[in-house]
């Protein structure tokens, strides 16, 4: 298989199935289990929840492994995203590293460092985790479990209706630019700016959505999801599909820096399908009163389409109309190993 997030259909045949599985026979001591709620993660669901009494924990896991040391924390910034866009408040997050053989103790300070900084951004702490040096590994392997609770249970997933509106925050490709413009510095300063590439590279501080996501709680929002993979169509097709719903967005109306756009292009990246970390999808009844909450808090939002009464899920361009497909493999994976 290709690198990067397995295809929608492998997730559903082989993952899906089995989480679904476990999820259904459960374990443990039958009188516990009776008032034991669990909901799994599915697709456009990354968080998975344990209900317990009127309260609920939410867990969610992701990994980073590309060879670039400017993102090693990347992972703890997703899974903390997850857990706020699931509507619970992140406490902490546990964390495995595995490195390669040839590591030194030095590699595991700088990795740690970074973490411990990204932790204090975000507001959670380091709760625990696993080290290990292992020839099983070529390059340094970070995972993180974001936790979160929530004092209410969480509600059902499926929230959405037709006509409402989609709102999304900040800029697509902030995740995958800030990668990009780190890994090949030196390929993008024979043709941009040196101004352009720091910016681009700056975009590492946009990732968290824990602000947006806590202005759009307030505000009574009807689901959230925060984009990653597969970028901005890759999210917008996940949270269609897990909501049950169609969707129409107008292109030009989805908010992209001008950053982003040159140094894709120069690399021959789709932006609207590189890694959109940092982009928090939003969905509401009133969508200009919620872009204009947000912007009072600092966060720039957009309207960018609505959902719709049918399972299509269209991207228009002026009069051209584009049908949305399940997210293939992110931009990023196929431009990073090719300079490797």
């Amino acid at each position: 298989m290709k690198t990067g997030k397995v295809s929608e259909s492998v997730l559903k045949r082989s993952v899906l199935r089995e989480i679904n599985q476990s999820v259904h026979n459960g374990s443990g001591q039958d009188s516990v289990k009776q008032e034991i709620d669990v909901k799994g993660a599915g697709i456009g669901t990354d968080c998975a929840f344990l209900m317990y009494g009127g309260s609920s924990t939410a867990l969610s896991v992701q990994p980073f492994c590309l060879d670039n040391n400017a993102g090693i924390d990347h992972a703890v910034i997703a899974a903390v995203n997850n857990v706020a866009a699931g509507g619970a408040q992140p406490v902490g997050i546990l964390l495995s590293v595995l490195l390669p053989s040839e590591s030194e103790e030095k590699d595991i300070q700088d990795i740690m460092k970074q973490v411990r900084v990204t932790c204090k951004k975000c507001s959670v702490r380091i709760m625990g985790g696993h080290t290990e040096v292992t020839d099983g590994v070529t390059r340094p392997v970070v995972t993180a479990v974001g936790i979160g609770w929530n004092q209410v249970k969480r509600p059902s997933p499926q929230n959405a209706r037709s006509g409402q509106d989609i709102v999304a925050s900040k800029w697509i490709g902030l995740e995958g630019t800030s990668l990009i413009a780190h890994a090949l510095e030196q390929k993008l300063a024979d043709r941009l700016p040196s101004e352009l590439i720091a910016e681009a590279k700056g975009y590492n501080r946009c990732l968290s959505i824990l602000p947006e996501a806590a202005c759009a709680a307030k505000a009574g929002v009807t689901v959230m999801h925060d984009a990653r993979n597969g970028g901005i169509f890759g999210a917008l097709w996940e949270f269609a599909e897990r909501e049950g719903v169609g969707i129409r967005v107008d292109l030009k109306k989805i908010p992209v820096k001008q950053e982003t756009i040159e140094v894709c292009e120069l690399v021959d990246v789709n932006p609207y399908e590189l890694l959109a970390g940092g982009m928090l999808l939003m969905l509401t009844d009133r969508g200009e009163e919620l872009t204009d909450t947000l912007k009072v808090a600092g966060i720039p939002a957009a309207v960018i389409g609505q959902t719709t009464d049918k399972r299509d899920r269209i991207v228009t361009n002026g009069g051209e109309i584009r049908f949305l497909n399940p997210p293939g493999r992110d931009e990023i994976y196929r431009i990073l190993s090719a300079n490797y």
